[in-house]
């Protein structure tokens, strides 16, 4: 009987010793793969050296009259660790990761025999292939020890960015009006952010200072007349993002005036006479009649009375907007008292 190794041993130690018991009163000897054995009061043992992977042992006892009788174990030799690759959310996991979303990491472990393996995030237990997201900077680890008793680990490094960047400090602000085709804009961000864009337009980033980095898109298209909407993001390497729309008013146009009264080359005999008319643009800021403020309704319509002079007479009206687009009416009336 071999009393050791129990078969199907795996090792990482060679070379091992095969013992056991030998029973017959006319034993002439014992063989371990071939090799004599040491005998001794019914025992016998021999030092076998063992090959990486399977190594049968067989043991042969024999008698002076040629009867024999066999045993054979296996004993697996493994003195190679375990080789582990990392993955996160089935990518392999190499270097360090920097994510704006929760981390998945499963380990496979190449080995010979069967393998156990304890994972911690930051010394605490981890159930591999389950999500992550702690915020912040973390150090994985993956112990393993195959059946031999050899061991490895693995480790890597991780942070986890879920907060998007702020957005500040916006020039021109939204909802302004110019007359231009593009306009420059400025703005700061934090200064965890990479890039920012606006309008399409990849905006230039300043050096950090206080938390903050000042930006500028230059050049970014107001494509129409009128309203445009201009979608700005701010991202920063983890993915997160901060989406704003900002828009503004093109106005190229000056504004128009329609004047009802007076007729052009009016001849009165009444010197009070009241000027009338429509002042058009949808970002009118001033009229005057002969420099003087009229205030316009909503839909542009204005009056002012003014006394005119024996003779000729000027009346200049001017309308003016919010980008300084000003068009000018002249009345030329004749006052005959």
């Amino acid at each position: 009987a071999v009393m050791s190794p129990v078969d199907g041993l795996i090792t990482r130690t060679t070379p091992i010793t095969v013992s056991g018991t030998a029973t017959d009163p006319h034993l002439a000897g014992v063989t371990v793969n071939g090799a004599a054995a040491n005998l001794g009061g019914g025992s016998f043992s021999l030092e076998v050296d063992l090959q990486e992977g399977a190594n049968p042992l067989t043991v042969v006892a024999a008698d002076f009259l040629g009867h024999t009788s066999e045993v054979s174990v296996t004993v697996v030799l493994d003195t190679t660790p375990p080789v582990l690759t990392v993955f996160e959310s089935g990518t392999e996991f190499v270097g360090e990761l920097l994510l704006g979303r929760p981390v998945v990491i499963t380990v496979v472990a190449d080995d010979a025999t069967e393998v156990e393996l304890v994972a911690t995030i930051d010394g605490q237990p981890y159930m591999l292939g389950t999500p992550y997201d702690d915020g912040g900077s973390h150090i994985f680890e993956a112990n393993a020890e195959d059946a031999a008793g050899n061991t490895t680990t693995a480790s890597r490094s991780f942070s986890i960015d879920n907060d998007p960047p702020l957005v500040d400090e916006i020039s021109p602000p939204s909802g302004s009006v110019h007359d231009g085709i593009a306009i420059d804009i400025t703005g700061r961000v934090s200064d965890d952010a990479a890039e920012v864009t606006v309008g399409g337009v990849t905006a230039t980033l300043g050096a950090a200072a206080g938390g903050w980095i000042g930006w500028t898109a230059s050049g970014v298209a107001l494509e129409q007349e009128g309203f445009n909407l201009l979608p700005l993001r701010a991202a920063d390497s983890a993915g997160n993002a901060t989406d704003l729309e900002l828009t503004f008013d093109r106005d190229t146009g000056a504004p128009q005036i329609t004047l009802t009264a007076p007729a052009e080359g009016l001849v009165t005999r009444f010197s009070a006479l009241t000027v009338e008319g429509v002042a058009s643009d949808s970002h009118l800021d001033s009229v005057t009649v002969n420099g003087a403020a009229v205030t316009a309704g909503a839909d542009g319509s204005f009056s002012h009375p003014v006394t005119l002079v024996e003779g000729a007479n000027t009346i200049t009206v001017t309308a003016t907007d919010v980008v300084f687009h000003e068009t000018t009416v002249v009345r030329t009336p004749t006052c005959l008292l």
